[in-house]
């Protein structure tokens, strides 16, 4: 999909392995957008899947996240998720949160730095 797409990413398309997201700043030209995107899809052959095609809303869910025109935020749910953890008392448990918090590492000011205290926990053994 990058490469069928390749010009168009950043500008109204976005593409996260084999799904594309179509977004227009200003509806009068989301249509343009989408026909152009269509033409593309049709040229390579790629087939869409009619039950995971949405048309014509100003947000949605995609990939966990939240997408809008102000941009993207974390879908409610995730952080709740995380949130309701209880505190883990043992090494999978930790990896378990870890890969719940590294799920939102786009909004979080150096991660790596606020998490490298369990660095030596998860080195340990034993679990």
């Amino acid at each position: 999909m990058n490469l069928i797409f390749h010009d168009l990413i950043g500008k109204f398309v976005q593409v996260y392995i084999d799904d594309i997201i179509v977004g227009s700043k200003q509806k009068k030209d989301h249509l343009c957008h989408l026909k152009l995107s269509f033409e593309r899809m049709r040229k390579h052959g790629s087939k869409m899947n009619p039950l995971k095609c949405v048309f014509g809303v100003t947000a949605g869910e995609f990939l966990g996240f939240v997408i809008h025109q102000k941009g993207i935020e974390v879908d409610r749910n995730k952080t709740k998720a995380i949130m309701e953890t209880k505190p883990p008392s043992n090494k999978k448990e930790l990896q378990s949160l870890l890969g719940k918090v590294n799920f939102l590492r786009r909004f979080i000011s150096n991660l790596s730095s606020k998490t490298k205290v369990f660095s030596p926990l998860l080195r340990l053994k034993k679990e």
